[in-house]
């Protein structure tokens, strides 16, 4: 059996793999496309539901006190801050 190098054996499976390579960039773009959107949706979810719960009442009242989106925004600017810093046993 003749040994080949890896990069021999690499290069002859781009070469088979070529034509395909249209179906691999959509397949690629598509699964960008549906990771952007699954981290989205909770995203605006979490506007909308802010938004719901900002909204005046029929009776004229807020539905929730004023310094609840401030409050909000320290919370997830804490959890971001938290699991964003980088991990001391990784280091």
């Amino acid at each position: 059996m003749k040994q080949r190098s890896g990069f021999a054996v690499m290069a002859r499976l781009v070469g088979l793999v070529r034509p395909l390579v249209g179906y691999m960039l959509l397949a690629i773009a598509m699964g960008l496309l549906g990771h952007a959107c699954a981290a989205l949706i909770t995203v605006f979810g979490g506007y909308a539901l802010l938004e719901l719960l900002l909204q005046l009442g029929s009776d004229g009242k807020l539905l929730a006190p004023k310094h609840l989106k401030e409050r909000l925004v320290c919370e997830c600017e804490q959890m971001l801050a938290q699991y964003t810093s980088p991990d001391e046993s990784m280091i």
